[in-house]
């Protein structure tokens, strides 16, 4: 599971923690981006359900969460094949979140990225 810490106050809560991950022993581990070490990431959905493949002709955008727990945007493109989109030169380690730019059902999802593989959070 993900989680982040917040505290309440009187415009709602205030985000107090980096953004980090329990494993199912308890462990604890944050995501570092990592600039140095650059991955191409194969992208295939916005989050894991049945209407969320990404679309030929469509615009997304790719984020990563960066140290200061900030959404950072790398780079907007094109879909040119469905179910398949490919971002190049992406720092590696990262806590991402891919866009559909033109829709706003707020389906996306976090995922990390190992392995070719989109792990959802």
């Amino acid at each position: 599971m993900l989680y982040t810490i917040a505290i309440p106050t009187a415009q709602g809560y205030k985000i107090v923690s980096r953004t980090f991950e329990v494993d199912s022993t308890g462990k604890i581990s944050y995501k570092n981006p990592d600039y140095k070490i650059r991955r191409n990431l194969i992208l295939t959905k916005l989050n894991t359900g049945g209407k969320s493949w990404v679309e030929k002709g469509k615009n997304y955008a790719l984020y990563y969460l960066d140290k200061k727990n900030n959404w950072r945007q790398l780079k907007i493109q094109t879909c040119k094949k469905d179910s398949i989109i490919i971002f190049k030169d992406i720092p590696s380690n990262a806590f991402y979140r891919l866009i559909d730019v033109n829709s706003h059902k707020e389906m996306e999802r976090i995922f990390t990225y190992y392995d070719h593989t989109q792990i959802w959070w």
